[in-house]
């Protein structure tokens, strides 16, 4: 199968006005179509002009563009990663914080609790053993 001009620019990795000025020279052969285009012979073209050769190197050129954006992405995972655990870390002290606060009015509604039934037993017992003007009046009386 023949090559295009286009085609064998593309193979070659060289312009189509340089493979233009190869084949009037004489340096490239090629046949000319009715629609006077070229036909080239792939053959005739890699010998003219050697099909390059995918090297390292030539990945290296095309993945730069990828490169950038690939480290971005995980720069900005690595930001989005630092910021959560600094709002973990946070939110787990004001939960220690509200725990402790907790524990404190619990203890001080228990102290409060026991103080309250303590002077009620207290005043019950008081109460009884006390008695008024009234209740002396009619103890007085009976006895």
């Amino acid at each position: 199968m023949k090559l295009t001009l286009g085609d064998a620019a593309r193979a070659t990795g060289i312009s189509k006005g340089t493979l233009s000025k190869a084949i009037k020279s004489g340096k490239l052969s090629a046949e000319r179509n009715e629609d006077r285009s070229f036909s080239i012979d792939p053959a005739e073209l890699f010998r003219v002009f050697p099909k390059p050769v995918e090297s390292v190197k030539n990945e290296r050129f095309e993945t730069p563009n990828d490169v950038p954006e690939i480290y971005l992405k995980m720069a900005r995972a690595q930001i989005e990663l630092e910021a959560a655990q600094k709002e973990t870390a946070s939110l787990r002290d004001t939960i220690a914080d509200l725990r402790a606060d907790r524990d404190a009015w619990r203890t001080q509604v228990e102290r409060q609790t026991l103080l309250l039934q303590d002077q009620y037993a207290k005043g019950t017992a008081t109460a009884s053993a006390r008695t008024g003007w009234f209740g002396r009046l009619l103890k007085q009386k009976a006895s």
